[in-house]
């Protein structure tokens, strides 16, 4: 009111005995009279840093045309980690505050470095301006650590051929923060994935992708992308892993074109590999002249007597397959010459059948067709 004033104003009109009275007077006058300048902040109030790299706290404020006393930042109100003094530089006044540089690009400049950023630096910190005459001021500025997600690929083992739905691959992005985002890029369609979150004792985040398909042995051997976007990563992170299906044994009989001999080459796909073929002939022994080297069948001898159904079976430790041959020779008289002389001429044909069965109770031949049960 008026009359305070009026009062101040009489006070300060007496002679001051000494300076504390002279600047007690002062404060009480610019108090009064409402012309203290204050302080106006410039920076933001909000900083994101990635643990374990440096943070940027920012405080700067104008040039409030007073004197600097210091600067002091405190992690909790009225406790101190560490102060500016224009005489004296920088005072550590904790560990966290031995963490801590400076930038100084002004007097007016009270940022600080916050040096190996850990999860539990998350949180406020106050800046404080203190100034003569005014007193201090201060800005909340609050610190949000970012954490790198640790990053895994790892596919089921093993994975087997089927016809359901099944989890082919698992992408985890572990211990991160804030949650980290998942996808997936394949060559071959999928049935989409599921995700679960879990989250820690810190604050930090599990995530976990589920890749899913009806595995096919197609996909053996194939590779897969897990795709990880984070806030604390420059560009997604892109990280790889190949398949491994298992599949039971396929099996072609294909012949071999040799100038002397018959021969006839039993081949499976399968995964694991086969790792044994035998060749049998139906309800008989293997004819003289035949020989079975691996998983060749040859004939050095072609006669009639050759004639029938064989069979190669192709085994796995998991699974046994068999390819079915059946072979037809026949005799032909042809007359070149009145000393026309008989000769043998073969003809053959051969069937596949791709059958994959850990038992194979029955195979029949039908009108030349083949049927597995």
């Amino acid at each position: 009111s008026n009359y305070i004033i009026k009062v101040i104003c009489s006070i300060l009109s007496y002679p001051a005995y000494s300076w504390g009275l002279f600047f007690s007077s002062r404060l009480l006058y610019l108090w009064a009279i409402g012309q203290f300048p204050g302080v106006r902040f410039i920076s933001n109030t909000s900083f994101v840093s990635t643990a374990g790299e440096d943070a940027y706290l920012g405080c700067v404020v104008e040039d409030p045309l007073e004197d600097l006393s210091q600067i002091s930042w405190q992690r909790s109100a009225d406790l101190n980690f560490v102060v500016y003094r224009p005489d004296r530089g920088p005072i550590p006044v904790n560990e966290l505050g031995k963490r801590v540089r400076f930038e100084r690009k002004g007097q007016w400049d009270g940022s600080i470095i916050l040096q190996n950023v850990s999860p539990s630096d998350e949180g406020t910190y106050i800046c404080i301006f203190t100034i003569f005459p005014s007193g201090p001021f201060h800005r909340l500025v609050r610190l949000i650590p970012w954490v790198k997600p640790e990053i895994t690929v790892f596919t089921e083992d093993p994975i087997e051929e089927g016809e359901t739905e099944s989890r082919i691959a698992t992408c985890r992005a572990e211990n991160g923060k804030p949650a980290a985002k998942i996808s997936w890029r394949t060559p071959f369609p999928t049935l989409g994935s599921m995700e679960s979150s879990s989250m820690h004792e810190d604050l930090t985040i599990t995530i976990e992708s589920q890749l899913r398909a009806i595995p096919a042995r197609s996909m053996h051997r194939q590779e897969v992308q897990c795709v990880v976007e984070h806030l604390s990563l420059a560009q997604p992170e892109v990280v790889s892993s190949k398949l491994t299906v298992q599949y039971p044994p396929s099996v072609v009989v294909i012949k071999i074109d040799t100038p002397t001999k018959l021969a006839f080459q039993c081949e499976a796909d399968a995964y694991p590999p086969v790792d044994r073929y035998d060749w049998e002939r139906e309800n008989e022994v293997l004819p003289d002249g035949a020989a079975v080297t691996e998983a060749q069948l040859e004939f050095s001898v072609i006669t009639p007597d050759l004639s029938g159904l064989y069979y190669c079976r192709a085994s796995t430790p998991n699974a046994t397959a068999t390819g079915v041959l059946y072979l037809q020779i026949a005799k032909e008289l042809r007359t070149e010459n009145p000393q026309s002389n008989r000769k043998t001429q073969v003809y053959f044909f051969y069937f596949t059948l791709k059958c994959a069965c850990l038992h194979i109770k029955n195979l029949t031949l039908n009108n030349q067709f083949l049927n597995c049960y």
